[in-house]
């Protein structure tokens, strides 16, 4: 008998894998700096707009203009940027997909992903983060629960996890985008009602400097909540094959490897959350993760 659970406890934390988590933390990181650059430019900049409007008393014709030139200009800039964004999103989704892979011992597949992360760039982007971080964060990714069982049943459960652990964070964060957008757009609002707000004056100083925010955050609302969905049906698929299984019970590996295959597209397509809620939740969240873990076995106990 296999001891599987073992393999990914002892392999999740080897020299290469710890290189492989800190290597896509690291192009995550470089595509939330790009994603950063969309925020301000559809969060302060028309607020600042607004307000030296204000301060100059600048027409209202006037500053129309500013703020088609504002639109025409963040348009171009926010295409740009997630042209950058995309990219980078793949290459760490197939960085932690090569992670999965290797840990978990799942089969690659080529025809989903054509050419594996290259070396040079698993090198290059671990060592950039390690220069400003240690590694403690980066060991244990997957519960030590798993230790308990011998079979593929245990990538099953660490599957399981990566789809629970990532929807956890994105259901605190749908709220949060909207109050942001609304935050923002009651600050233009305000500026506008000090400065005598007129009907016009609403279109142009209000409405018009809140378009990019709004798309902004409708964007992000949206693809929140379809990457949920997604996470949703693969949960779902992955607990009806648990509920059908034992401790000893061999998962069909082809089942794995299409579960696996949708784990990869929601990670590559998921919209990207700012650090400061994942540092927040990480430690609550994980210790849901381990009780979480260590229910799933009992109940696996008491099928066999």
């Amino acid at each position: 008998m296999g001891k599987q659970g073992e393999k990914i406890l002892t392999e999740q934390n080897t020299d290469f894998a710890i290189k492989l988590l800190a290597s896509q933390r690291s192009i995550y990181s470089s595509a939330k700096t790009y994603f950063y650059f969309q925020c301000v430019i559809a969060i302060p900049i028309p607020i600042i707009i607004s307000l030296i409007g204000k301060h100059y008393k600048v027409e209202t014709e006037d500053l129309s203009w500013v703020f088609a030139l504002y639109l025409i200009l963040s348009g171009i800039a926010t295409l740009f940027l997630e042209k950058h964004i995309k990219t980078l999103k793949s290459l760490a989704a197939g960085i932690q997909e090569l992670f999965d892979c290797k840990v978990l011992e799942i089969k690659w597949n080529s025809v989903l992903i054509h050419k594996k992360p290259s070396t040079e760039l698993i090198d290059t982007s671990s060592e950039k983060f390690l220069k400003k971080n240690d590694n403690s964060k980066l060991l244990v990714w997957y519960s030590k629960n798993v230790e308990l069982l011998t079979t593929n049943i245990a990538t099953l459960i660490c599957q399981s996890t990566n789809c629970t652990y990532d929807s956890s964070f994105r259901k605190k964060v749908n709220v949060r985008i909207f109050l942001i957008a609304l935050l923002t757009f009651l600050i233009i609002l305000v500026i506008s009602l000090l400065n005598d707000l007129t009907l016009k004056s609403f279109f142009t100083n209000v409405l018009i400097p809140s378009f990019p925010i709004f798309i902004l955050a409708w964007k992000q609302y949206i693809a929140n909540d379809e990457n949920l969905e997604d996470l949703i049906v693969t949960s779902n698929k992955i607990e009806s094959i648990l509920s059908h299984s034992h401790l000893s019970t061999e998962v069909n590996t082809i089942e794995i490897r299409q579960i696996q295959d949708r784990i990869y597209n929601s990670r590559k397509n998921r919209n990207l959350l700012p650090d400061w809620i994942f540092f927040k939740f990480r430690n609550k969240l994980e210790k849901s993760m381990d009780y979480i873990v260590a229910e799933k076995i009992d109940d696996l106990k008491n099928h066999s």
